[in-house]
């Protein structure tokens, strides 16, 4: 017999079983697992804890306006891009 690259019936049936098996198994366990009861009751009081309020931030520092009593530099070169 050549090779077809297929398995035989009886192999094909005994696969799909199990995968029917386990997609089974896992689709119970997802329900099973949603209908879970949560706990609803506190066992001991939630207490608040007072916290001291933060201190505002210092305002920004401002630049004092102060003029230079020399000039600031010389002046640039002439651009010489273009002649117009």
């Amino acid at each position: 017999m050549a090779y077809s690259g297929r398995l035989p019936h009886h192999q094909r049936g005994i696969a799909a079983a199990a995968t029917l098996l386990v997609a089974a198994l896992a689709g119970y366990g997802l329900i099973a697992g949603l209908g879970l009861s949560v706990p609803t009751l506190v066992h001991e009081a939630i207490s608040a804890i007072a916290l001291p309020a933060p201190t505002p931030p210092d305002p920004p520092a401002t630049a004092s306006e102060k003029t230079a009593d020399k000039p600031l530099g010389a002046a640039s070169a002439a651009n010489r891009g273009r002649a117009e």
